[in-house]
């Protein structure tokens, strides 16, 4: 997923903007949505316009670009999404993290109370 980095530090997801800010880009760049989505840089142009309207967006100036910047990620990021994958019943569901080796978070296999090793008499 990316992010937009405006002036001003704010970081602005591309996934959240309003669709019709999305078709704003697609009918200026000629370019599809899901394309912008997943390559803001496709190309120079897509760049510029998608920058252009996520800093209006966000109520911020937008600042002449250079190539650089776009190379170099200095306008747009890829970040991992941090949305849940797996729902139930239209909830997102915690997946469990499994223990380690070692870990003593419950019972034993046994399925009883560990018990203390007999003394010899």
């Amino acid at each position: 997923m990316f992010v937009v980095k405006v002036p001003g530090g704010t970081q602005v997801s591309l996934t959240d903007l309003p669709l019709e800010q999305l078709e704003r880009i697609e009918e200026e760049t000629g370019t599809r949505w899901p394309v912008v989505l997943g390559s803001p840089a496709a190309s120079m142009k897509v760049a510029r316009i998608t920058y252009q309207v996520v800093c209006e967006f966000a109520g911020a100036e937008p600042e002449t670009l250079s190539a650089r910047q776009v190379l170099e990620g200095d306008v747009f990021e890829n970040v991992d999404d941090d949305l849940p994958v797996v729902f139930e019943d239209g909830v997102p569901k915690v997946e469990a993290v499994p223990p380690t080796s070692g870990s003593s978070t419950g019972p034993s296999a046994s399925g009883g109370r560990p018990r203390s090793p007999k003394r010899k008499a």
